[in-house]
């Protein structure tokens, strides 16, 4: 599968926590969570069957609202998000709420865009330390980063 490109955090910045013990919701699952914010469907459930079959929970957000709402109705581990939305909505507008709580501020966030990004979009992803990789490309590289990002 091709791979991501992906932009780094600068070295020296603060970067989150990656050794921690594993959340546990309702159901005792030991699978970390992942969030994915993305609109396009296909591009959607593309993604959740493989990071399930890379052995995450990966639950679904198809706007920002659903992932405000997903953000606290349980502990998430990492989240994908998708830059651009309709009715000029932005999963940005999450990487900004998950910053202002203090429980999902460390919380891994891959921005996943198939955009060029304008430079107020690069600087809000540079301040919330979140990292970029571009479409159409394939899932390993993701697979990989939360593999390291989250000590698995």
């Amino acid at each position: 599968m091709p791979q991501l490109s992906s932009e780094h955090p600068t070295p020296g910045r603060r970067q989150p926590e990656t050794l921690r013990e594993p959340r546990r919701d309702d159901s005792t699952s030991l699978r970390r969570k992942v969030l994915v914010l993305e609109d396009e469907h296909v591009v959607s459930q593309l993604l959740i069957r493989f990071l399930n079959a890379a052995g995450y929970d990966a639950l679904p957000a198809d706007d920002p609202d659903s992932a405000f709402v997903a953000l606290r109705r349980s502990p998430i581990d990492a989240v994908v998000a998708d830059v651009r939305f309709p009715n000029g909505r932005s999963g940005l507008e999450v990487l900004e709420f998950m910053h202002l709580d203090e429980e999902t501020r460390d919380v891994p966030v891959i921005v996943l865009t198939g955009a060029t990004l304008s430079p107020a979009e690069e600087d809000i992803i540079r301040r919330y330390r979140a990292h970029v990789f571009y479409k159409p490309h394939g899932f390993d590289e993701i697979v990989q980063f939360l593999k390291t990002r989250l000590g698995d």
